[in-house]
């Protein structure tokens, strides 16, 4: 019953900060629209899926671990800007997890421009200045029945531009759930498939920081196994600054062992990065060894490059089936 009342406490405060609608352009911390995850982003970049990589967007996930988890991951971004995490999942038995998470992004070396009246273009170089934002969450997973999960994250959050910081706090809340009794097929995370599974939330809800909103979102995801080594997920995405997608994957293993991911993102808005036409497609692939398995990502962005994300992961512990 507490469970329960507190799911619904947390779920009112969510919306009634989402309904704070921003316009484009106007969040801060922008750079929690970033997923470093190598094996959903090679997916479109869904976040409904049963992975620890996506544990910065859908805490819920994590009851569904088989065990304990670490993950690194590494991303190169555009414009030299770089983009590490670590995730470590703790296993609580067969009904629950909690999860840690730590996040860098820096940017160090970007050219400072003044405004100066002398110039022919109005503004002159004045040195450089360096960009960094920091994100730790922590967060709690709980299954409430066999099929059904629900999660929770608070992420802590500051960023510094040059000499100016800010810092604040964002609230994750999810849930998860699988149509039919849950199969175990396998020693890589997510091993769990059903006929068909469905994943939703809200995201990074918080109060405006420096009079700016948080990038808050929310998703809803269908994913469906067509066998047990194929399967196709699809999910809309949508923030509170008018950003949104549609985001479509698919993902086909090999005796569980190497991984072939490719992926689709429809943006329904401006997405306003990137020509449109051309940073539509993402891919990638996994490769699984026992206890460890490691993931790359391959996503373009049009005439600003190409991104490159890295992930290793290790298991812990015996798989709870």
């Amino acid at each position: 019953m507490r469970t329960k009342r507190a799911i619904v406490i947390v779920f009112s405060y969510l919306t009634a900060a989402a309904l704070n609608a921003a316009s484009p352009g106007t969040s801060i911390f922008s750079f929690l629209k970033i997923n470093p995850g190598a094996r959903s982003a090679a997916i479109g970049d869904v976040i409904g899926m049963v992975t620890s990589q996506n544990l910065f967007s859908n805490p819920a996930v994590a009851a569904f671990d088989g065990r304990s988890e670490l993950s690194i991951e590494h991303l190169q971004y555009l414009s030299e800007i770089n983009y590490s995490a670590v995730h470590y999942v703790r296993n609580m038995g067969n009904n629950a997890a909690v999860m840690g998470s730590l996040g860098y992004l820096g940017a160090g070396g970007m050219t400072k421009t003044v405004y100066d009246s002398s110039k022919a273009d109005g503004f002159s170089e004045s040195g450089s200045l360096a960009y960094s934002d920091i994100v730790a969450a922590f967060g709690y997973s709980e299954k409430l029945s066999r099929s059904f999960s629900w999660g929770a994250s608070l992420k802590a959050l500051t960023e510094t531009i040059d000499s100016n910081s800010a810092s604040g706090l964002a609230l994750s809340i999810g849930g998860y759930y699988f149509h039919k009794e849950l199969r175990y097929r396998g020693p890589r995370q997510a091993d769990y498939v059903g006929d068909w599974q469905l994943g939703f939330g809200i995201f990074d809800a918080g109060f405006p920081v420096k009079g700016y909103s948080l990038p808050t979102g929310g998703f809803l995801n269908y994913g469906y196994w067509f066998t047990k080594n194929a399967f196709w997920t699809a999910e809309i995405v949508s923030y509170i600054d008018q950003v949104s997608e549609l985001r479509t994957g698919f993902e086909f293993d090999i005796y569980n062992t190497v991984a072939f991911r490719c992926g689709y993102r429809y943006p329904l808005s401006t997405r306003g990065i990137g020509s449109e036409s051309n940073v539509n497609i993402t891919g990638g692939i996994g490769f699984n060894l026992k206890r460890f398995s490691i993931d790359y990502a391959w996503v373009p962005y049009g005439d600003f490059g190409q991104s490159h994300r890295l992930t290793v992961v290790s298991r812990i512990g015996n798989n709870i089936k």
